[in-house]
């Protein structure tokens, strides 16, 4: 009966879950948009973890100067495959030389960490500076 019961929390659970990322917080109205796309198979972990943390280290000093919003899409999966079909049709990007994990800001994509890394606070600020 126990197992049962477990089974059915951990269902719910689920359940609430995936609620609540078909219905994500609402974004303020003009924002700088980044999509950060990645490849992580793993359905447990978050494959956003380390540009969170890339994202905090260089734009810490300007974070509050910009409304932003983050939007993470794991292509593993096949919505988050077409989300990255409609955001590179969306903006006219190729998608024929893309390597993940892949920033989009603007129309701006920068393929790799390393990239993402060294353009990621120009790009922000380039963007937050024309939403204003």
């Amino acid at each position: 009966m126990r197992k049962k019961q477990l089974l059915f929390i951990l269902l719910c659970l689920l359940q609430l879950s995936a609620c609540e990322a078909a219905n994500p917080e609402p974004e303020p109205p003009r924002s700088v948009r980044l999509y950060y796309f990645h490849d992580t198979p793993c359905g447990s972990c978050d494959g956003a973890k380390e540009f969170y943390e890339l994202f905090h280290e260089k734009i810490s000093d300007d974070e509050d100067e910009y409304p932003y919003v983050i939007i993470p899409v794991n292509v593993f999966q096949s919505d988050g495959l077409d989300q990255l079909e409609k955001t590179a049709d969306e903006y006219g990007i190729s998608r024929e030389n893309l390597e993940f994990p892949l920033l989009i800001i603007n129309g701006n994509a920068f393929s790799g960490l390393e990239s993402i890394a060294n353009n990621l606070r120009e790009a922000f600020l380039a963007v937050g500076q024309e939403i204003i």
